[in-house]
């Protein structure tokens, strides 16, 4: 143990306190059952292993779950960091770094220099975990790395995000054939996952550049709501119309599959018929 009483810091990282758990110290390591030591001791990073009695030991940072937050489905986090540091006294062998838990595939590894390494003591690894939410509400994984250290045989690390709900957007017309110049009502159907959307806007617009929005939705069935606005065609030729979904605080993006419509010249076609013409039917 170290009692120091001078107020000046000694150093005495790299040391081994006689447990993997490191020297107690009540607020700089609580859960140490090793040698006591008083402040002003830098006690970061410890030994986990004697070099008299020499063992590698596998120590994961950070050692507390990590939480993604809120993403949109599909959409990747930004990465996180974990290091993996040989804290023993003897080289650390690592397998290949694997995701276990309820959402395994909603995690992947990048930067990956920990796979298949051997870390002399002290020396340390590095990869980065990154989440994308393949489902809505709340994913988990847990990575899993195997190693030769015989006290920890699988060192695992939580890691949780929460994906967004999203939603399913159709077009809804009347007609598939319209006249140029006439105002043309659509629709837009929007279903939520999970829930109904509680606010959002609709933008349906063609790709020839008419757009309407409606920010006044109406309730549906489940969990859908319905949108709609009018739209204006000056010109003949076939159209694209899609809808797309924004602004919501409880629900992703989205856009429709296109519906197809054709905008024509009708011709206004008037009939005569003669008083002599029905004469001679009546004939």
């Amino acid at each position: 143990s170290i009692q120091n009483i001078s107020g000046n810091t000694v150093d005495a990282s790299y040391n081994w306190w006689g447990d993997i758990s490191g020297p107690f110290h009540g607020t700089l390591n609580p859960g140490g059952i090793g040698n006591a030591v008083s402040d002003f001791v830098d006690i970061d990073p410890f030994l986990g292993a004697s070099a008299l009695n020499p063992e590698p030991r596998i120590v994961l940072t950070p050692n507390d779950p990590v939480d993604f937050g809120l993403l949109p489905q599909g959409e990747a986090s930004a990465p996180a960091e974990v290091t993996v540091r040989n804290a023993g006294t003897d080289d650390l062998v690592l397998q290949t770094v694997q995701f276990a838990g309820t959402h395994p595939g909603d995690f992947s590894v990048q930067n990956d220099s920990v796979s298949g390494a051997t870390l002399a003591p002290l020396e340390r690894a590095t990869l980065d975990v990154v989440f994308t939410a393949t489902g809505p509400g709340t994913r988990e994984g847990r990575l899993a790395l195997e190693s030769n250290d015989p006290t920890t045989a699988i060192a695992e690390l939580e890691f949780s995000g929460e994906g967004i709900p999203g939603v399913n957007i159709a077009v809804m017309m009347n007609e598939s054939v319209v006249r140029v110049g006439s105002t043309v009502p659509l629709a837009a159907r929007v279903s939520g996952e999970l829930s109904v959307p509680l606010d959002g806007s609709v933008e349906l617009f063609a790709d020839t550049g008419e757009n309407c929005t409606d920010v006044n939705p109406t309730s549906g069935s489940g969990t859908d709501l319905e949108f709609g606005c009018s739209l204006q065609f000056v010109d003949a030729g076939p159209r694209e119309i899609q809808a797309r979904f924004f602004g919501s605080s409880s629900h992703s993006d989205g856009l429709s599959e296109p519906r197809q419509l054709e905008v024509l010249n009708f011709a206004d076609l008037q009939v005569q018929i003669s008083s002599q013409a029905l004469t001679d039917r009546v004939r």
